[in-house]
């Protein structure tokens, strides 16, 4: 029996959540009619975005596009099961917690490698943590490890080196917490505790994660996921290739072409025109779909979060700060 074209592109979007997260190694049900997934052209998968990709550094990553591409060519030391919220291991094989909770011990599966080529260790972990907290914007993505002895007098300059962050040998990690934080170890699944290869980003510098063009390609982006780059062309489209030393499963698609749209009405017009074979659209938008647009709804481990901007007064003032947190019902929240 002959599959209808927009029944293989539903398909399709199953394919796809199982590339971008080939790397969690936990033991999987394979959802029903996947030998129709197995004989799909696996050689290009065209994916519709919404906004600009400005930064694939995953310090600065920002919205739902960015973060997309960027769980295609980056990795935590632990994920976060979207069905189930556990976590489970990725970069780190397994891991030891003191009876206090202020000590982890982590060890890294041996043998992984970075797109340039490198064998990942824990001096790229500290390098890549340290860099987060060298921006000096603890308001920002660095919150998250602000909580690792010395962090936060790091991140002002005071010291040279974070004192909570030891590498014991090239496969083992030791953090030692300013306090005990029982959900520490999913801050390590923040997208901001992505591994980096130390020595890609010192021979880029402040480039590292900028888009290229016609003229100039993008730089060298080295991370160890699935796929590693090939082409980012500014405002319009970045292209990544299956990585052949890939650690985990390798992917099923062997090339992905991230494409991207202004707003929702050429996105759609796109998808429902099948020049796409996937739109990616972030929860919210929902209504402004037509209501002949297939759709799929899928499960995804996500964190929102309430901040300010202290360089806007009177954000600036720790009192009232502390004081609208107070306010706040987060039963209501949550």
């Amino acid at each position: 029996m002959r599959v209808p074209k927009r029944r293989k592109i539903l398909l399709l979007v199953l394919a796809v959540v199982l590339v971008i997260s080939a790397g969690c190694r936990q033991e999987r049900t394979e959802p029903q009619g996947n030998q129709r997934i197995n004989q799909v052209d696996r050689t290009a998968f065209k994916v519709g975005l919404l906004h600009e990709i400005e930064s694939l550094d995953p310090l600065k990553i920002k919205h739902f596009g960015e973060m997309q591409v960027a769980r295609a060519l980056y990795e935590t030391l632990v994920a976060v099961e979207p069905e189930t919220g556990r976590l489970v291991p990725l970069l780190a094989e397994q891991w030891e917690v003191s009876d206090d909770g202020r000590s982890y011990l982590l060890r890294l599966r041996q043998g992984i490698k970075f797109h340039s080529g490198r064998e990942l260790t824990a001096e790229d972990v500290k390098f890549s943590w340290q860099r987060v907290l060298a921006q000096r914007r603890p308001e920002d993505l660095a919150t998250a490890f602000l909580s690792i002895a010395g962090a936060a007098e790091y991140a002002s300059g005071r010291i040279p080196q974070v004192t909570g962050l030891e590498v014991v040998d090239p496969y083992t990690l030791r953090i030692n917490l300013a306090s005990p934080r029982r959900d520490f170890l999913k801050v390590l699944a923040h997208p901001a505790a992505a591994v980096v290869d130390m020595k890609v980003v010192e021979l880029v510098g402040d480039h590292y994660g900028e888009p290229g063009d016609y003229q100039a390609p993008v730089v060298a982006l080295a991370g160890t996921g699935p796929f590693a780059m090939v082409e980012w062309i500014g405002g319009m489209q970045v292209t990544v290739q299956a990585f052949d030393q890939y650690h985990g499963e390798m992917p099923r698609i062997n090339r992905l072409e991230f494409i991207q749209y202004p707003d929702l009405e050429m996105l759609c017009a796109d998808f429902e025109g099948e020049y796409l074979d996937l739109a990616l659209v972030p929860s919210g938008y929902e209504q402004y779909l037509s209501s002949s647009t297939p759709a799929l709804a899928l499960p995804d481990s996500d964190l929102f979060y309430l901040g300010f901007n202290l360089e806007k007064e009177p954000f600036h003032l720790e009192e009232l700060r502390e004081a609208i947190s107070r306010s706040l019902d987060r039963g209501a929240l949550a």
